[in-house]
């Protein structure tokens, strides 16, 4: 049997609290969200032994009759096991508390059987933090195998049990030795291999000793890639680092739990929690160890607590759970009664295949920081509207012009022609997209590709020149630049190169630079900002003492620049982003 539900009405942070569990069941939530008291509550439900630490904090801190509740004060915390039962604690002002397990018969709480106590599950708490691994493996009684999960093990495993005598009685023989081989290569090398797979250089852990100086320690062995038959490396467990010594004792942990729970309980269900497993592991050690888990919770009722977006990633979307504290104006606003009092730990069921929005603001991410996509996705077509489109976005929010968090947005550009390839994986995963093209002889070829069934975008947006200011209204085609105030971002410009090798003509002052654009203008030539200035800079250095060849400036360089001129508002920002800023607004609302 396995704990279905969990109730808790006056636990630390959990008011009214009700949680159904899964075979596997990630709990997620920012710090003090509450996820360790609900693991707490788990084991003092379950374990009698938890009532020895349980005290006058436990009583629920948002339970407004705490400062006149008096002595003794009772917690209640009840589960669904296949039949429901009922943990109540008597906190005691100067003495110890005292509990009981109650089995509800009928309508009636009655003290639970031994019988019906052999079907509650087992509760074992894993914390795999680095300040437990290293005191376990710097300890200085003697070396032993199974040193570094030494405080993890329930207290009557090192009272009733020595590991030594485990394993003896494991493989049926007197020799400790023997008995830890065939316990490692019967029940710790298949875990391993699904929690450390082939394309990790690790193969085995090796404890045949080898001599005096190596007894009684794990001994790792590596090999590369290049070389499947021999391995290269031989080390004891603790000269390796911290994620390999944290996912090994994980993995051990639960091998000896499951041996030492099997002898002593035979078939009584266990349940494992292991809070943030994710500690030190690299993202592909983090999937390959959410795969053993998954495994494991074939066998045995699994929880955990993370931080980590990959686990959250790659699980199935009905086993996350996200914990949060309810604020003050929730509680207010409560009319239903169906909310919790303000501070009390909620959890929240949300799949994240239609709803990722309590998802990412609980781990605080943005799916285009794991997916390369947004919420919204942008499309642009140089680097320099996706450096300063971003900047611009902020300004519009801080001004409340916007109401959306531009972070949401993945903008990305497609230099290079290749815009309908990006929209078209990106149209695939069924976020909206939007673009925004050049009104030239390019972005005309790419919107009509743009509005093909296969790659078909939300909108395409496309400046009409003729709302440009004189002299930029009566260009053919037009760049990025030209959207923006000419002298501002010369200013910009000259702040990025001045001092730069080949540019010691600069500045460009304003006067030059209207002088120039009306000779291209009267030339017939390309006048807009970009070859007004490519122009300055081809004369600038024809009679430059340093360079005696054309200069070009790198446009990322400017944006980069200008973003600061955005940003304290200095470079205004036109009523055509504006409108491409509404459109994404529209798409979030709807």
């Amino acid at each position: 049997m396995s704990l279905k539900h969990f109730r808790v009405p006056n636990y630390r942070s959990l008011y009214d609290f009700e949680l159904p569990l899964q075979s596997f069941t990630i709990l997620i939530g920012r710090n003090d969200a509450g996820k360790s008291n609900v693991l707490r509550a788990m084991h003092l439900l379950l374990e009698d032994r938890a009532t020895l630490a349980a005290s006058k904090y436990d009583w629920s801190t948002v339970n407004k009759q705490t400062k006149s509740t008096r002595y003794p004060r009772e917690i209640s915390i009840y589960g669904d096991v296949g039949f429901n039962i009922c943990r109540r604690v008597q906190i005691m002002k100067d003495a110890d508390a005292i509990s009981e397990l109650l089995f509800l018969d009928g309508s009636d709480w009655r003290p639970i059987t031994l019988d019906e106590k052999q079907s509650v599950p087992s509760f074992y708490y894993l914390r795999p933090r680095t300040g437990v691994l290293q005191e376990a493996l710097s300890g200085e009684d003697e070396h032993n195998i199974f040193t570094l999960i030494k405080d993890w093990m329930p207290s009557s495993l090192s009272k009733e049990y020595d590991l030594d005598g485990l394993m003896r009685k494991y493989a049926s023989t007197p020799n400790a030795m023997t008995a830890y081989v065939k316990f490692f290569d019967e029940q710790v090398y298949a875990p391993l291999s699904i929690a450390f797979p082939s394309d990790f250089p690790l193969i085995r852990f090796d404890i045949k000793f080898r001599g005096n100086e190596e007894k009684n320690l794990l001994i790792v062995r590596e090999l590369t890639h290049l070389e499947a038959t021999q391995a290269r490396f031989r080390l004891p467990l603790e000269s390796h680092g911290s994620a390999l010594i944290s996912i090994t004792a994980m993995v051990l942990s639960i091998a000896v739990l499951q041996e030492y729970h099997k002898q002593k309980f035979g078939s009584k269900p266990m349940i494992i929690a292991i809070e943030e497993p994710e500690v030190h592991l690299h993202p592909g050690a983090q999937r390959a160890f959410l795969n053993y888990l998954k495994w494991m919770s074939s066998k045995h009722q699994m929880l955990i607590t993370t931080h980590s977006p990959v686990l959250v990633d790659r699980a199935e979307p009905e086993n996350v759970v996200v914990l949060r504290r309810t604020s003050m104006a929730e509680e207010k606003d409560d009319k239903n009664k169906t909310l919790k009092k303000a501070g009390a730990t909620a959890a929240i069921f949300c799949d994240y295949r239609t709803n990722w929005r309590e998802v990412t603001d609980t781990l605080d991410v943005r799916l285009s920081d794991a997916l390369m996509m947004g919420e919204v996705n942008l499309l642009v077509e140089g680097p320099t509207e996706a450096i300063m489109l971003p900047a611009i976005g902020e300004v519009l929010l801080n001004r409340q012009e916007i109401t959306f968090d531009i972070d949401r947005v993945f903008v990305c550009h497609g230099n290079g022609g290749n815009l309908p390839h990006i929209a078209s994986i990106l149209q695939k995963t069924g976020n909206p997209t939007v673009v925004m093209l050049d009104n030239d002889s390019e972005g005309l070829q790419m919107k009509k590709k743009l509005e093909g069934e296969e790659n078909r975008v939300e909108e395409i947006f496309m400046p009409n020149i003729k709302n440009l200011k004189p002299p930029l209204n009566g260009l053919k085609e037009y760049e990025f630049e030209d959207l923006l105030n000419s002298k501002v971002l010369l200013h910009a410009f000259n702040e990025a190169y001045i001092g730069k090798d080949g540019f010691d003509f600069l500045p460009i002052t304003f006067e030059m630079f209207e002088k120039e654009q009306n000779r291209l203008l009267g030339s017939a030539k390309a006048f807009g900002w970009v070859a007004t200035v490519n122009s300055l800079i081809e004369q600038g250095t024809a009679v430059s003492s340093s360079k005696k060849k054309k200069e070009w400036f790198s446009k990322r360089t400017l944006a980069e620049t200008a973003v600061k001129y955005i940003r304290d508002e200095r470079l205004g920002i036109p009523d055509y982003f504006k409108q491409v800023f509404k459109k994404l607004e529209e798409l979030f609302m709807n």
